[in-house]
């Protein structure tokens, strides 16, 4: 009988490396397994991201592949903006200009200077979902512009690059139809990523930097720098929000995420707040210097979340842009329902709001938000 039990038991520890081995391979096959499952779209954009990133010249037929990878893609539902779930539409194909001529007539670079959390990405999608405009995202133009050689500060080579961002945006970023993001940017059945035989404007979102980087006026022959050398005029657009909610939201972001805010939660953290106002006080002191040097447009983000069309056309005027009914109407369609009052979200002393409401009498662009 102890024999018996002596086998059994040496059976058992026999047997242990087997399950062992067993475990281990199924803890990493699986989760493999299931990334398989879910990889055919993750595939397909892979090889044409290595296509994109390949294809320095920005030719036609790197958009033709993201064309197609939408339409080949499965109806995915995301939440647009104002958040609420939309299935995208097929895309139809673009009508692409040759390499040699879709710049031809480019004749605006577009900026933007301003504050984080403060609308930047919602309009620069708005500009790039038109037919003839392309924005990236944060590329860091004036940055990288120090760093270019001579054979790099050409027309082609910047614009291409700039259109090639916007195109990966168009595929895997917030402007995206078929990734799911909080907050989806894709403007539908417009034109983003793409554009229709030529481009008469191209641009890079980076408005916190962009400020940052023009607060010395030396880096201000980087911009005459390159009107010359692109033969382009350079514009600005400045966006602005109460500046009580936008350093409010910057100071929640800072430390936590999105879902703090939708939980109703108040974040009870003075030092911070005052950190993330004096980033706001600084960056709106040079704004307001780069109003009186720059071409610049600014725009309030509440009222273009709460009037759409017309500030959307006293953007296309600015930019000396032609925008159809159809365009305008779409873009609108996206844009949030109603403004987010995030000062609720923040502890405040009386002594930190009377601080702020003394800057905003300081300057002028933001003395609208006096009574607010």
């Amino acid at each position: 009988m102890s024999l018996q039990r002596t086998f059994v038991f040496l059976a058992v520890l026999s047997i242990l490396p087997l399950l062992g081995m067993f475990s281990f391979v199924w803890r990493h096959w699986r989760p493999y397994q299931q990334s398989q499952e879910r990889s055919g779209y993750r595939k397909a954009m892979s090889a044409i991201e290595r296509r994109l990133l390949l294809d320095s010249n920005g030719s036609s037929s790197l958009l033709y592949a993201t064309q197609a990878l939408k339409a080949s893609s499965a109806a995915t539902e995301v939440l647009n903006v104002k958040g609420e779930k939309r299935t995208p539409s097929k895309v139809t194909s673009a009508k692409t200009g040759s390499d040699v001529t879709k710049f031809n007539v480019t004749s605006t670079l577009v900026l933007f200077i301003g504050y984080p959390r403060s609308g930047h990405t919602l309009i620069s999608s708005l500009l790039d979902a038109h037919p003839h405009v392309a924005i990236a995202n944060e590329y860091k133009l004036l940055h990288r512009w120090m760093d270019f050689s001579a054979k790099q500060r050409t027309r082609q080579y910047i614009f291409n690059e700039l259109l090639n961002d916007s195109v990966r945006q168009s595929m895997f970023g917030y402007r995206s139809a078929t990734v799911n993001h909080t907050f989806n940017y894709a403007v539908p059945n417009q034109w983003n990523g793409r554009y229709d035989k030529f481009l008469e404007i191209v641009g890079d979102k980076h408005g916190p930097q962009t400020t940052r980087f023009l607060e010395y006026s030396e880096h201000w022959l980087t911009v005459s720098e390159i009107e010359k050398l692109l033969n382009v005029t350079v514009r600005f657009i400045h966006v602005i929000r109460n500046p009580l909610d936008n350093m409010a939201t910057m100071a929640v972001r800072r430390q936590t995420n999105r879902t703090f805010i939708e939980q109703g939660k108040v974040l009870d953290n003075f030092d911070l707040l005052r950190q993330q106002m004096r980033t706001y006080f600084y960056l709106s002191e040079t704004n307001s210097m780069l109003l009186t040097k720059l071409k610049v447009l600014n725009i309030y983000s509440e009222d273009l979340i709460s009037n759409p069309k017309p500030v959307l056309s006293t953007l296309c005027r600015f930019l000396n842009l032609k925008c159809s009914p159809s365009y305008l109407s779409t873009c609108s369609s996206i844009v949030f329902g109603s403004t987010s009052n995030t000062r609720s979200n923040v502890q405040w002393t009386q002594e930190l709001k009377d601080l702020t409401y003394r800057y905003i009498d300081k300057h002028q662009f933001l003395r609208r938000y006096r009574s607010h």
